[in-house]
């Protein structure tokens, strides 16, 4: 479909709309732009989507067109009533106005009971993109795909590789049960009001993990103490890091999987802790 919808600077003028600061809003402007994270979600028409933060709800209409409902969740009431007065007669989308953090997605596929898994898009707000992503990885027994635009350093954090600045605990936590790669970066101009720095389009499947955990409370513990003390070594970090580990069973592990002591945290991979983590539960 190529359907004439009103653009976003139409909207913002029609309607005196100011962004929020509190809401942490900027309306991403372009329709070609919109179309393009759109069609990283690969839809179909039997797809069931949860959109977080749909604002003027432009780029939830387009998605309408594509698969077989739309549930958008906002917290600002007043971008609601606009969302419904402009594409109220879109019937495969319902508006919820609620903090998305607060929302049990598998309330939607009760709804849709042939349904067996959702897909995610959003312009997520800077602020809350840690929470926004940790809430879809509890989630992720009922999510096929998400594809989120967030702040370009972030994005960088999530896609990180070992020995690097941006690698840590969100980079591996999300890894470890997700595949996560950056499709496009988003110029700031592309905005208004435009903010401070660039973004960046992600997707992460949640079909397609590599690995498989065995305790997943217990391998958070291990990733969260080694990058607790990060300019420590792994040893030290490990054995100072609430885990009650005895030194002998943490160098007995270590040894199985191959990883000095000496090393830090960031210098292991997803499979290191994979490794430390299954080793050290069996201790």
């Amino acid at each position: 479909m190529n359907t004439t919808f009103p653009s976003i600077e139409s909207l913002l003028k029609k309607y005196s709309v100011r962004a929020k600061k509190k809401f942490g809003q900027n309306f991403l402007t372009p329709r070609p732009t919109l179309e393009k994270i759109i069609a990283q979600l690969e839809l179909t028409t039997n797809d069931i989507v949860v959109e977080i933060g749909p604002g003027l709800s432009l780029m939830t209409a387009l998605t309408a067109e594509k698969c077989k409902h739309v549930y958008a969740v906002e917290f600002d009431d007043d971008m609601v009533a606009i969302a419904k007065e402009e594409f109220g007669h879109l019937k495969n989308i319902t508006w919820i106005h609620a903090d998305i953090l607060k929302v049990h997605l598998d309330q939607f596929l009760q709804t849709h009971k042939e349904i067996k898994s959702l897909k995610v898009i959003g312009n997520i707000p800077y602020e809350i993109t840690s929470p926004i992503l940790f809430y879809l990885l509890e989630s992720r027994n009922i999510i096929g795909k998400a594809v989120l635009l967030m702040q370009k350093e972030v994005a960088l954090r999530l896609i990180a590789k070992p020995s690097t600045k941006e690698y840590g605990i969100l980079s591996i936590l999300l890894n470890v049960q997700s595949v996560c790669k950056k499709c496009f970066d988003v110029s700031r101009q592309s905005f208004i009001p435009a903010p401070k720095v660039d973004s960046s389009v992600i997707s992460i499947d949640f079909t397609s993990s590599p690995f498989m955990l065995q305790n997943e409370k217990w391998f958070k513990q291990i990733v969260k103490a080694a990058f607790g003390k990060r300019r420590k070594t792994l040893r030290n970090a490990l054995l100072q890091g609430g885990l009650s580990l005895a030194a002998e069973n943490l160098e007995k592990a270590a040894d199985t999987c191959n990883i000095p002591l000496t090393s830090r945290a960031e210098d292991l991979d997803i499979s290191d802790f994979v490794c430390l983590a299954q080793q050290l539960i069996e201790k």
